[in-house]
């Protein structure tokens, strides 16, 4: 999908952004690095 939208784009970039939706601004970067804490998983696909 993202090479399809990709070639319908300026410049071949579909300007891809990853979005942390109620996530502190403080972890983001802890997030990037080592990824999601499984531990904080629920049930009901929350973390």
């Amino acid at each position: 999908m993202k090479n399809l939208i990709s070639g319908q784009c300026v410049n071949n970039n579909a300007n891809e952004l990853y979005l942390f939706h109620g996530t502190s601004a403080d972890n983001v970067e802890s997030i990037m690095e080592m990824g999601f804490d499984d531990r904080y998983f629920s049930s009901d696909g929350l973390y």
